[in-house]
């Protein structure tokens, strides 16, 4: 089933050439990440509704996603050009579907973290979760004398969950084809410029 749905997402966007795998990371991307918020949303439903703001925390969510997603795809598109004549295809599939799978599986361990940092300091993830990670010796020896269990299933976790997105994408793009040298330097800049009018996700 897995399979059948990475090669029907591989065909719908097919067309999209050596930027396929961009697509399918930004919409698999989206999709976990809108998941992660109806579930936050449920599990806090009674705050949401106090507020009265559930369609703006879904509108604003979605936005801060595509921005999200348009910050880890604008590296990648920046390099197109200059990977392309370096490597070949087949390496230059390789290098972006693990791009894509490191970004992806990121999310996930967000998402999955945000549960327990909302527990404990009453907000989202953010700059205070970005300090803990600069200090890994610290976090890490904190979480193996307490945690030890928990690491070292979080870690076959992600190997597993890890190699399960790689599958995903390899599957999905593996009907994407290169395009020629003067089709691809045509398209570049619109490319790069839809991206980055979607981390501007506005043009005001």
């Amino acid at each position: 089933m897995i399979k059948n749905s990475a090669d029907w997402l591989g065909r719908r966007l097919q067309w999209a050439g050596p930027y396929a795998i961009f697509l399918q990371m930004t919409l698999i991307g989206m999709a976990a990440l809108s998941v992660s918020r109806l579930a936050l949303v449920g599990w806090q439903w009674d705050r949401v509704e106090a507020t009265g703001m559930l369609v703006n925390v879904v509108v604003q969510g979605l936005r801060a996603d595509l921005i999200l997603l348009g910050y880890f795809t604008v590296i990648p598109v920046l390099l197109m050009i200059p990977l392309t004549w370096a490597l070949s295809a087949r390496t230059l599939k390789i290098v972006f579907t693990s791009w894509a799978t490191i970004v992806l599986l990121l999310i996930v361990f967000m998402e999955l973290s945000s549960p327990q940092f909302i527990t404990q300091f009453d907000v989202r993830p953010n700059r205070l979760f970005i300090e803990y990670l600069l200090n890994p010796k610290e976090v890490l020896a904190m979480l193996w004398s307490g945690f030890r269990i928990t690491v070292i299933a979080a870690i076959g976790f992600s190997l597993l969950l890890g190699a399960a997105i790689f599958y995903v994408l390899r599957v999905a793009s593996s009907r994407s084809v290169a395009w020629p040298a003067k089709r691809l330097l045509l398209t570049w800049p619109l490319v790069f410029l839809l991206v980055c009018f979607q981390i501007r996700s506005t043009t005001a």
